[in-house]
């Protein structure tokens, strides 16, 4: 998200990292190094809340095939997706991108992505949602395998652009 952000002009404000061998990876791409554990009150509190966009990733091991598949059961990895939501209701960006493994919409028999979408639709007053599969991403996996990793990517809108798109009016600064 942040490359394609930045080669089109805009800037990052604010990212998270909690693994400190990814923090020292991030530094090395980016040249500055991201806050700590996005699930801390003291993390959250240092997000800026003057922003258009919010892109996050929250991890998959609990939605993938090749995971546990604990879903929103597991306490680690499953529920870092509420941590977002509320960062979103709190802060109410444009636009949110949001990334995931492709199993996210059929884990628990589609239950999960009906709480997603519940979530997006009604309490954060989101209005839209729009679904890409991708099936071109390459991964390495840790045995040395090369794959094709489909993610799934959705577009969280807020209702208030949708009524000044409506109006014609400049929907992103």
């Amino acid at each position: 998200f942040r490359m394609a952000f930045q080669n089109l002009g805009g800037e990052c404000v604010f990212s998270s990292e909690w693994d400190e061998q990814a923090k020292r990876t991030y530094y090395e791409n980016y040249g500055d190094v991201p806050f700590g554990d996005i699930t801390k009150e003291s993390t959250k509190n240092k997000i800026p809340n003057n922003f258009d966009i919010l892109c996050a990733g929250f991890p998959c091991q609990a939605f993938s095939k090749a995971g546990k598949r604990l879903g929103f059961a597991d306490e680690t990895k499953g529920t870092l997706f509420f941590d977002v939501e509320r960062i979103m209701a709190y802060c109410k960006p444009k636009y949110a991108l949001l990334e995931n493994v492709r199993n996210l919409a059929s884990h628990d028999g589609g239950n999960t992505w009906k709480e997603v979408c519940r979530i997006y639709e009604g309490k954060a007053a989101y209005s839209d949602i729009f679904v890409a599969r991708d099936g071109s991403v390459g991964v390495l996996y840790e045995n040395g395998d090369k794959g094709i990793y489909d993610r799934i990517s959705f577009v969280v809108v807020d209702a208030s652009v949708i009524k000044k798109a409506s109006k014609n009016q400049p929907i992103i600064r």
